[in-house]
């Protein structure tokens, strides 16, 4: 007895120290606010208990609302952030807790402390990979479902393993019962967790049964059945069974269920009365969904869909916002190359960031290989298990590849959907370090134990979850990002009061949510999201809920459902437009001209028999020019800068400002009446230098993903363009006396208080300001300019402003790249020698030029364009005799001699010409040559002698006479 418990108590303290590792890490690197993409959403109606996009997470809203009155962190953020925290350090400790039990399976309960440090030694590695491992870390710091599924994941797995140690008995029933109920409730984090079912069923069933051909098919059939029965059936079914006969047949149904419960309990039937009791449990576990209608029926702000009545649950449910499909065409009809995107990119891809790594975080594929070795070994010592955690990692991973059938491309990454596939690989992990003890014992059996283990798990905690964590901690440390606060605090600030703000998609609109709902930033700006825009329920809430969007009055409920959201073609036709049609609208005043301008058809399809080309308007497109009309210039009007110029409508155009109603503010193209610049410079100022905030941008010590860098993207295109904006003012206005050193004496004043002064500084002191401000907030060190176009447009201002040392350095990071191309070379050879003043540079990418294109005409533009750029003709002679020496022929001699003097390289092309009249007098091209360049150098008496030797030998020449007799008429004009 006394053994025993020192036994449990070492395990559960190993359990407990992994439990206390993980959520340590976890919040020393969970957000500190909210993050992109979902989360705002997600925090949001948690903290008004709203409803967030389809299928919806009440579980999850409503555990995010219990800890959003918490008092910890300093905001709702933060708090619901905590709600992944912990889940995700519950689910690492339920992997260690399985892991255990699966080894358990073969090698029996632990009896000496070899066992104990075999055992947990092992459970501890498999637990701690997945811990540190990308996806799950990524999901295990933000407000999220991901992470709460993969709980559920882990707990359904976890009992079913708890179950097998009780099957014989009636505790067992009760846990298989309580499973049931954890599968209900965890659809109220997320549907996908039904999948399980088939991993579970496996494992259950053959603990009963052998393991053959017809077993494993009769299991897989009851298992589906089982799928089915939950989901589609129960989950979906019940909406439309309410829909169809009201909300009592579900009371009846239940009434129905606890009855056949009590009645088969009764008489013994335990078949029966168990499938009664777990079908009521899983809808008591999936009544969580009752909040979605309930909390839409009162209206809240976030109430995306309206789910408020059984019919809008069901459509809610069932995605109907993103389209349906049959699961046979989903299934059979792939959206997508099977094999090299589905397959490959979306799913091996996101495997080998977890347990191979990329370049930039090489794991040496430590993880893989010891999660195959362990696989094998499973199967080797208890296939039955074996099995179950196959199919676990199938159903989680490729099965969500093969039912969802993603389309090409995606707009993010999706491999937090897979973490239940990676949690299955961790278990094979964590038995390979056992597989490892277990054969290095067989084999040397002199080795204690005790030293084999111990040695054994502390390698492999070393190279394999400690290496992990080494590699992965920047990457996931969130703790000083604050980008998606404070991008969605700028843009809300770049818009004047009561404004209405068209947004591009989900990051530029959930975190925007997020401060107007939670923290209450700017609540009297309308967010509107585009692609939300054609959808009538959305249409329905900002025409009604403050801040209202104005909006005509033909917008009525019944033209939205039966024209709006018309699924036939009368939908289509209401938004029959022209290849391009004119539009206008009132002025801001009635004496004010109309704003007038061409709207291009943003959708084109065959109609008809003869399948012409038909123009069409999206929904979005509509109901922004309804607003228009009918704003009255009441309300200012924005669009994010993210917003592509296919969603302005025609009203932003950068080649003729006539027709441009658009100027950039910062983060937002605001709309005038009248044709305005594409840039307002004081606008931009006032916003970017005095507005906005950047919290940790420049911090070298946090990491931004590539999603973030893009947006960050944003502000530096802002700041170029207004530093451009500046010299182009001054070079279009001719001022020269801002041109020089008296344009930036005040360029060594410290940059905060050039700021504070920006309005009387010279355009060129601005410009200059503005581009070390853009440095200093986004330095480049941190984010590298991804795009050459814009590092050579930042280096063209500096050089612009006497700073060619900034455009050399740019254009060296950029022609570091072995992939440049002849064309791309030849730029920035121009580059470097107009502006970055960098003769060498020059001569290395034209240099790189002709060892890759042999040929004459390329040397004559390089020397060309030299010679227009230098006064410093040794390079293009330089190029021209290489070119010589590969081809000494007479016809090439010929070819760059005279190309020489028409570029101006006399001397050169005489050093040509001269040998080879000398080694031949009749040499008729060298003659020639030489001719004009004594001709060139005013030397007429020489060019004469060589054409009376010429005539001399060859008296009928009528070229060469011609050229006598021009050569006498300049010797004549010289004397005179």
């Amino acid at each position: 007895m006394k053994e025993r418990t020192i036994r449990l108590t070492a395990h559960k303290t190993v359990a407990a120290i992994i439990f206390i590792i993980v959520l340590v890490n976890i919040l020393a690197t969970i957000a500190p606010t909210t993050s992109f993409w979902d989360c705002g959403e997600f925090i949001s109606a948690s903290y008004t208990l709203g409803v967030p996009h389809p299928p919806g997470a009440p579980l999850f809203l409503l555990l995010g609302r219990l800890f959003s009155m918490l008092p910890l962190g300093e905001n709702i953020g933060y708090r619901v952030n905590l709600v992944s925290a912990l889940f995700s350090a519950f689910t690492i400790l339920l992997l260690y807790l399985s892991i255990v039990r699966i080894i358990r399976t073969w090698r029996g309960k632990e009896e000496s402390l070899g066992d104990m440090i075999t055992v947990y030694g092992s459970a501890a590695v498999g637990a701690l990979s997945l811990a540190f491992s990308t996806s799950f870390w990524f999901n295990a710091v933000e407000a999220e479902v991901y992470a709460g599924s993969l709980f559920f994941t882990a707990l359904a797995y976890y009992l079913a393993l708890v179950w097998m140690d009780y099957s014989d008995v009636p505790r067992g029933n009760r846990i298989l019962l309580f499973l049931f109920y954890v599968v209900g409730l965890s659809s109220g984090i997320h549907l996908l967790n039904v999948l399980t079912l088939i991993a579970i069923t496996y494992l259950i069933a053959y603990k009963k049964r052998p393991i053959t051909l017809g077993n494993f098919i009769v299991i897989g059939v009851i298992g589906s059945l089982i799928l089915f029965t939950i989901y589609p059936t129960t989950i979906q079914g019940l909406p439309l069974l309410v829909k169809k006969t009201g909300v009592w047949s579900v009371v009846v149904l239940l009434a129905v269920l606890s009855w056949l419960s009590i009645y088969f309990i009764r008489h013994d039937k335990r078949i029966p009365a168990f499938s009664a009791l777990s079908l009521l449990l899983v809808i008591i576990g999936y009544s969580t969904y009752m909040f979605v209608i309930i909390r839409s029926g009162l209206d809240p702000f976030l109430d995306e869909n309206d789910p408020e009545t059984w019919s809008g649950l069901l459509a809610y449910l069932n995605r109907e916002q993103y389209g349906s499909e049959s699961l046979f065409a989903t299934m059979f009809e792939r959206k997508a190359p099977f094999w090299s995107y589905q397959i490959n990119k979306m799913y091996i891809r996101y495997f080998n960031w977890q347990f191979v790594g990329t370049q930039a975080k090489n794991f040496y594929a430590l993880p893989l290989l010891l999660g195959i070795l362990g696989a094998v070994h499973h199967f080797y010592k208890e296939k039955k298990g074996a099995i179950a955690v196959s199919l676990l990692f199938f159903m989680t991973g490729l099965a969500i590849i093969l039912y969802v059938n993603q389309d090409d491309p995606q707009p993010r990454e999706r491999d937090y959907s897979y973490v239940g596939s990676f949690y299955a690989f961790a278990i094979w992990i964590g038995i390979g370090v056992t597989t490892i003890i277990e054969l290095v014992h067989e084999s040397f059996k002199k080795i204690r134990i005790n030293v084999l283990a111990s040695t054994v798990t502390i390698i492999c905690l070393l190279i394999v979850p400690a290496h992990l964590w080494v590699k992965n901690y920047q990457e996931h440390d969130r703790s000083g990002n604050y980008v998606a606060w404070d991008y969605s605090y700028n843009l809300l600030e770049s818009c004047e009061p009561n404004a209405i703000l068209y947004t591009n998609g989900d990051n530029d609109t959930f975190p925007l949510w997020y401060l107007q709902v939670v923290e209450g930033v700017r609540t009297d700006v309308r967010v509107a999201n585009l692609s939300l825009l054609n959808t009538g329920w959305f249409i329905r809430q900002i025409r009604d809920k403050y801040p209202k969007v104005p909006m005509p009055p033909k917008i009525t409920d019944s033209y939205i459902d039966n024209v709006i959201e018309s699924r036939d073609v009368s939908g289509l036709m209401d938004r029959h437009w022209q290849q391009v049609r004119k539009v206008s609208i009132n002025g801001p005043t009635p004496e004010s001209p109309k704003l007038v301008w061409d709207v291009p058809a943003t959708l084109s399809y065959p109609v008809g028999a003869a399948g012409a080309m038909e123009h069409f308007l999206k929904v979005q497109d509509m109901m922004i020019l309804n607003t228009l009309a009918t704003n009255n210039w009441e309300r200012p009007i924005y669009f994010a800068v993210t917003v592509s110029d296919a969603n302005l409508l025609g009203l932003r155009n950068i080649r003729d400002l006539s027709k441009n109603f658009l100027s950039m503010e910062g983060l937002a193209f605001k709309l005038h009446p009248t044709p305005v610049p594409l840039i307002n410079s004081a606008m931009i100022e006032e916003n970017m230098f005095n507005r906005y905030k950047y919290r940790g941008v420049n911090d070298p010590d946090v990491y931004f993903n590539n999603n973030i860098q893009k947006l960050l993207g944003n502000y530096r295109q802002g700041l170029i363009q207004l530093a451009f904006q500046y010299i182009q003012g001054v070079q279009d206005n001719g001022d020269s006396s801002l041109v020089g050193a008296t344009s930036l004496a005040r360029a060594d004043m410290p940059l905060e208080q050039r700021i504070e002064i920006i309005s009387s500084l010279s355009s060129y002191e601005k410009a200059l300001t503005a581009l070390e401000f853009m440095e200093y907030q986004i330095p480049e060190e941190i984010f590298p300019i991804k795009m050459d176009v814009i590092a050579v447009q930042i280096g063209r201002i500096y050089a612009m402003l006497g700073k060619p040392e900034e455009m050399k350095k740019r254009l060296d990071a950029i022609t570091n790249n072995d992939n440049l191309s002849i064309q791309q070379a030849y730029e920035y050879g121009i580059f470097y020698l107009s502006e970055a003043a960098d003769p060498a540079g020059a001569r290395r990418m034209f240099d790189f030029c002709l060892d890759q294109f042999d040929d004459l005409e390329n040397y004559r533009q390089i020397a060309s364009i030299w010679l227009q750029m230098s006064n410093d003709d040794s390079y293009p002679q330089e190029i021209f005799r290489k070119f010589l020496l590969r081809h000494n022929d007479r016809q090439s001699k010929v070819r760059v001699a005279s190309l020489a003097l028409s570029i101006g390289l006399n001397e050169l092309a005489f050093s040509i010409y001269e040998p080879m009249w000398l080694a031949d007098p009749g040499d008729k091209a060298a003659v020639d040559g030489l001719i004009q360049y004594y001709q060139l150098k005013g030397n007429y008496e020489r060019a004469m002698t060589l054409v009376n030797d010429w005539l001399g030998a060859y008296p009928s020449d009528a070229e060469m006479q011609n050229k006598r007799d021009r050569l006498a008429s300049l010797m004549e004009n010289k004397t005179q």
